[in-house]
């Protein structure tokens, strides 16, 4: 027996959908046309808002940067630079002037003397006090001493 599967009854099918090449109108060539314009424009409108808003957002950003980095490295050293009154001492003798914390009395650091400070007062202030919001101090003259003299008050 010869069967012929040519003329079989039994096929089956089924329908889906796949994107494939279709040859465009020109009705819908324009179309198309029309919308890559209005994208390029937008694209166009957004490249151009996002320059400006770099452009006004740059200061803040490296404000916040350098912000960054300040914290990060006082958080990392543990230590932060305050402002903090200083006493400055000028010992004559070793040329210098040791510079100590107003808050702890801690020596900060020592520093030559200028020019200008090498040569000691004439006058030094001593017992210094404060009245109605005004230093007040007892001048003396500025000598040359000996191991038991004492400094004697500026005339006047």
């Amino acid at each position: 027996m010869i069967t012929d599967h040519s003329r079989s009854t039994h096929k089956e099918q089924s329908m889906k959908t796949e994107k494939l090449p279709c040859e465009l109108t020109d009705e819908e060539t324009i179309q198309f046309g029309k919308k890559l314009l209005d994208s390029l424009n937008k694209q166009e409108e957004i490249a151009f808002q996002l320059e400006s808003y770099k452009k006004a957002n740059k200061r803040a950003m490296e404000a916040e940067a350098f912000n960054t980095s300040a914290l990060r490295t006082i958080v990392s050293t543990r230590t932060e630079w305050r402002d903090i009154e200083v006493m400055e001492r000028a010992d004559f003798k070793r040329a210098v002037v040791d510079i100590y914390r107003g808050d702890t009395g801690a020596l900060v650091r020592t520093r030559p003397l200028a020019e200008s400070e090498r040569q000691s007062p004439l006058f030094r202030e001593q017992n210094t006090e404060t009245v109605n919001g005004e230093t007040k101090a007892e001048k003396t003259v500025g000598k040359r001493r000996g191991k038991n003299d004492e400094e004697q008050p500026a005339p006047g």
